[in-house]
């Protein structure tokens, strides 16, 4: 996780994140305002030494290099999204893979909340490392390879024959072999 900090000087921001485990992507201080420009983080720690008027002044800097105020990612919703845009392709036989995606776009999620958790009981209890389970590093990549067999990816998509949402190529060869349309 990218994470800037901001604080009353450079020291307390290091001494802070030190504490934390956290190797910061910028520190952000009122002597060196422009530290996050041109960085991408994910998270933003203040420090106890920020004063509130500090963080007013600090604050506008910093939020555009963070990634997630945007507001974060749905992966139920955008999974539900891919799965409507791709149903011009998958058939029932699918079912029980787009059941699995749609299980581990909820476990994606889940475990974002966790980490946020975890991290904010970390920053009230200074000097904790935070109690997060062990990481997981298979969800995502498993929820990409349920993509691409389903055709909900670029990747997929290709390897399908799929083209602009609709049948194509394979896809639309073997329903042409069962008695739909011609090819």
């Amino acid at each position: 996780m990218r994470v800037i900090v901001v604080a009353a000087t450079k020291r307390d921001g290091m001494a802070e994140a030190k504490n934390l485990d956290i190797v910061p992507v910028a520190i952000v201080t009122p002597r060196a305002p422009d530290a996050a420009r041109g960085v991408v983080g994910d998270r933003i720690m203040e420090a106890s030494s920020l004063t509130p008027e500090m963080r007013d002044a600090l604050m506008p800097g910093v939020l555009p290099s963070i990634v997630t105020t945007r507001g974060p990612v749905d992966m139920v919703a955008a999974t539900e999204k891919a799965i409507e845009a791709g149903a011009a392709h998958l058939t029932d036989a699918d079912a029980g893979a787009i059941e699995a995606l749609r299980a581990l776009a909820r476990k994606i999620d889940a475990w974002d909340v966790i980490v946020d958790w975890a991290l904010d009981d970390a920053a009230q209890a200074k000097g904790a490392r935070p109690a997060v389970p062990q990481n997981d590093n298979v969800s995502i990549s498993a929820y990409l390879k349920y993509c691409d067999q389903l055709g909900l990816s670029p990747v997929g998509r290709k390897a399908l024959g799929v083209k602009d949402g609709g049948a194509g190529g394979k896809k639309a060869k073997l329903h042409a072999l069962r008695g739909g349309k011609s090819a």
